[in-house]
């Protein structure tokens, strides 16, 4: 219901149509990633908005690569906020030149459609022992796993000869009675909601090579207190780990280029951030990185390598920040550096030269952790060349 009172406006849509009657209705279904969006007429007070996708799949009618979408009465609250670089599930209706999204509709984030993505896939797909899965060219894809599943979950490398390389929109939504998940070698996505609302998950084993973390893939996981970021990766999208309260550290390796925003928001017991590269670039905003790490703890601080292109300390982004290493200083014959004492998952090796050619620990003297959490690396100069490193590893 519109209300339409002096210059307020409110919009009430109740519950989202049943999935049947969504699917029944729309000519077209489809999943896709928001590149543009343009108000129609941003100065009137119903505002329609033209959002332009990229497809990702399309589940009912035939569309190209590409698809612009009229979202109705976006301004007072009845349509979706799609966002640039967001990933959506879309109820249309209309022809392939310009479709329509109808206010009220079932149109949602891709990480809030799980149950919607295995009904829309049921006919593709296949089972294997508990995991529900199906074939995409020569690989697997793991779309569904039971609600009432209990404890560790190993998903295989292989199903039938074929490799399994993704997992799909919220294949493992709401399976709150999972402890562990270990995911295989040969892995490179991870989608959408896929793991939302574990909320028993204490940990998740992510191997190298997968190279992107889907939005909301595991919001609400509120036990999980133990996860690797590993190299290779290169995009944590929105709200990746949202409500992840009991995450207390994370290291984003240097691979990482884009996160999207409220990727650790509300992780209340994150106190520390590690960037072992440049200052990544942000999706689904504009350039605003105050919502990455909100209602974090009330002594979260970021680290950075010394030298890294973006990053600014005593603050940066309104955060405290700090160098992990402060680069070698030579006083009175003795070289010295600098560094972060502790930081978790993070293995700081401080090592020496004369050549630049053979590192070695021997003959630094390290000194006892300070009130900072700091402590440094000193040995004396001998001979007209001695140089310093910190080795950083994840």
């Amino acid at each position: 219901m519109v209300m339409d009172r002096g210059s307020v406006f409110a919009c009430d849509c109740g519950s989202p149509p049943p999935f049947a009657d969504a699917l029944e209705n729309a000519d077209y279904v489809f999943s896709g990633q928001v590149t543009n969006v343009k108000n129609i007429d941003p100065d009137a007070r119903i505002s329609n908005t033209l959002v332009e996708f990229n497809i990702i799949e399309t589940f009912k009618g035939e569309l190209g690569w590409n698809v612009i979408v009229v979202n109705e009465d976006h301004r007072i609250g009845c349509g979706i906020p799609f966002e640039i670089e967001g990933a959506f599930l879309v109820y249309a209706s209309g022809d392939d030149d310009l479709l329509h999204v109808r206010p009220c509709g079932r149109s949602t984030r891709l990480g809030k459609a799980g149950d919607d993505i295995v009904a829309l896939t049921a006919e593709q797909s296949e089972r294997s022992g508990l995991f529900t899965y199906r074939v995409i060219g020569e690989t697997v894809e793991i779309v569904d796993y039971p609600k009432d599943a209990i404890g560790d979950v190993e998903i295989p490398a292989a199903i039938d000869g074929k490799p399994v390389t993704s997992i799909g929109v919220g294949a493992f939504l709401e399976c709150t009675r999972l402890t562990s998940v270990t995911i295989p070698k040969g892995v490179s996505h991870i989608g959408p909601g896929a793991f939302r609302l574990c909320r028993r998950l204490n940990n998740i084993t992510i191997p190298e090579g997968v190279s992107t973390i889907g939005n909301f893939a595991f919001s609400l996981c509120s036990n999980l207190k133990d996860v690797t970021i590993p190299k290779g990766t290169t995009t944590i999208s929105y709200a990746a780990f949202q409500f992840c309260e009991r995450l207390t550290s994370i290291t984003i390796p240097k691979s990482v280029t884009s996160i999207g925003e409220l990727a650790f928001s509300y992780c209340s017991d994150l106190s520390t951030a590690v960037f072992l590269g440049e200052v990544p670039r942000l999706i689904n905003s504009s350039d605003q990185w105050d919502s990455v790490f909100s209602a974090s703890a009330s002594d979260f601080t970021i680290y950075y390598v010394n030298g890294s292109t973006g990053f600014t300390s005593p603050t940066w982004e309104g955060y405290p920040a700090s160098t992990i290493d402060s680069g070698p200083i030579l006083d009175n014959d003795i070289l010295r550096i600098s560094f972060a004492a502790k930081l978790p998952g993070i293995t700081l090796t401080p090592e020496t030269s004369t050549n630049l050619r053979d590192w070695t620990t021997e003959d630094i003297t390290l000194s006892e952790v300070d009130a900072d959490n700091r402590r440094s690396a000193s040995i004396h100069r001998v001979g007209p060349d001695r140089f310093m490193r910190l080795v950083v590893e994840d």
